[in-house]
């Protein structure tokens, strides 16, 4: 039995996939504006169903910290329904 012998060859470069810049998500104004809608006020048990629902739509590194969770409420009381 003849053996070939392959002429060594240089791998090809695999190009690496491009790194994706991650994007904090904006600010979820729309959806703030559009919970205090008809609303007058909110007690605790409302905030923390907003915070659930703003973090389940894609806004947990404003949810789950202290300073995001004070901006939602700065932003809520400025505009709230008067």
């Amino acid at each position: 039995m003849a053996w070939k012998f392959l002429k060594s060859t240089k791998p090809k470069e695999v190009s690496k996939p491009a790194t994706a810049t991650v994007s904090k998500p904006a600010f979820p104004v729309n959806e703030l504006k559009t919970w205090l809608k008809g609303r007058k006020g909110w007690n605790h048990n409302d905030w923390l169903a907003l915070l659930t629902d703003i973090r389940s739509k894609g806004y947990s590194s404003i949810t789950d910290t202290q300073e995001g969770r004070d901006s939602i409420g700065k932003f809520l009381e400025a505009n709230k329904s008067q």
